[in-house]
């Protein structure tokens, strides 16, 4: 005789529907965009609801050279500040369930983009340049962008950037609209994505 209670079978249904989508995630999400997209606060986001580790890429590389990313390209050159990113690329493919926030240019480098393409999910977070800009110009200006300092408007800088990375970008194995959606609201809608068409 079935002993179970009503509704009990609906919920073991739905735990192993929930483990299936788990087992089906990629081990690692990679979110690409221009600076000002929202790859960092909708990492955190993301990583709380999958319960991951998060790993934003420009904080790393500050934190390994002990100084901000404007100095990187002041006193070791652009160079050393792209080597320390494929470095933190390498080690982000090894990891498990990790949803890493990559830098603005990061996908631009062909051999980490394959890097990325080949290892997880990568999510484009489609944001208009002038979106960026409203966003970049209410945190601490561009001193810490150091691809968006010097003359000129931000939101055409942005604008030549993306004509230039676009096509990079949409190699992504999905792509999102970021503006006007709450970063929270993002996550959720990149979970669902993921777990109804796995990279």
């Amino acid at each position: 005789m079935d002993r179970s209670r009503p509704g009990q079978g609906g919920d073991a249904t739905r735990l192993r529907a929930g483990a299936v989508k788990q087992a089906n995630r990629p081990s690692r999400i990679w979110l690409v965009g221009l600076s000002g997209s929202g790859k960092s606060t909708v990492a955190r986001e993301l990583a709380a609801l999958l319960d991951w580790r998060v790993l934003d890429s420009d904080q790393e590389i500050r934190n390994l050279a002990g100084m901000d990313i404007p100095e990187i390209f002041d006193v070791l050159g652009e160079d050393h500040f792209r080597e320390m990113e494929r470095s933190i690329a390498a080690r982000a493919a090894e990891a498990c369930r990790v949803v890493v926030a990559t830098g603005g240019g990061q996908m631009a480098n062909g051999c980490l983009a394959e890097v990325m393409l080949g290892s997880g999910a990568v999510v484009y977070l489609r944001a208009r340049p002038r979106t960026c800009a409203s966003r970049l110009a209410t945190q601490l200006g561009t001193e810490g962008r150091p691809m968006l300092g010097g003359e000129g408007s931000l939101t055409k800088k942005l604008d030549s950037l993306l004509k230039r990375r676009r096509p990079i970008y949409e190699s992504a194995h999905h792509s999102l609209d970021v503006d006007g959606t709450e970063p929270r609201r993002l996550a959720m809608n990149i979970r669902e994505m993921l777990d109804a068409d796995p990279a």
